[in-house]
């Protein structure tokens, strides 16, 4: 997937973010059950975009290779039911080649180096785990501001997927 198209994608998580401090800002004592809520349906609509980024990153290269490896990628991840850790893309990326799970992992110790040392999965997987959270009991266990916070780390593992799906 070119970097364009998934940047825009990911970007789409800033505008909702934008929108839900517009409709209820953070200063307004009314807006605490309401960021709460809007806290937990943001986590739920990040992780769509993620595990729809992953499933796309998949089809495009599959489709360059063949066009029935394609289809067969779509059906295969038709689905990916939350199944977006860091071992599962490292698992992903396995089935193309065992290059390419390196290069992913290559890709991340070099993002970790440029964050000061904050590894992306650190950001990466509480988001998932909130998510799962919220979508199971309701419970919204981070704020708006904390789940944008580690999106802007936690993105950076698309971005290395995305480049380790298309190395040789």
């Amino acid at each position: 997937m070119n970097y364009t198209d998934l940047k825009k994608e990911l970007d789409h998580v800033d505008h909702l973010v934008d929108e839900m401090n517009r409709i209820a800002p953070a200063g307004d004592s009314a807006n605490i059950l309401v960021r709460g809520e809007l806290s937990g349906l943001l986590l739920v609509a990040m992780c769509a975009i993620y595990e729809n980024m992953v499933k796309q990153i998949m089809i495009e290269y599959a489709d360059n290779i063949h066009c029935d490896f394609s289809y067969y990628i779509e059906n295969k991840h038709k689905k990916l039911s939350s199944k977006i850790t860091r071992s599962d893309l490292e698992g992903y990326l396995k089935l193309f080649s065992l290059n390419k799970e390196k290069a992913f992992k290559k890709e991340l110790a070099r993002a970790q180096k440029y964050l000061s040392n904050i590894h992306p999965n650190e950001k990466y997987q509480p988001l998932l785990d909130w998510r799962h959270s919220y979508a199971h009991s309701r419970t919204p266990l981070t704020t708006i501001e904390e789940a944008y916070k580690h999106h802007r780390y936690a993105k950076i593992m698309l971005y290395a997927f995305n480049r380790a799906i298309e190395c040789p």
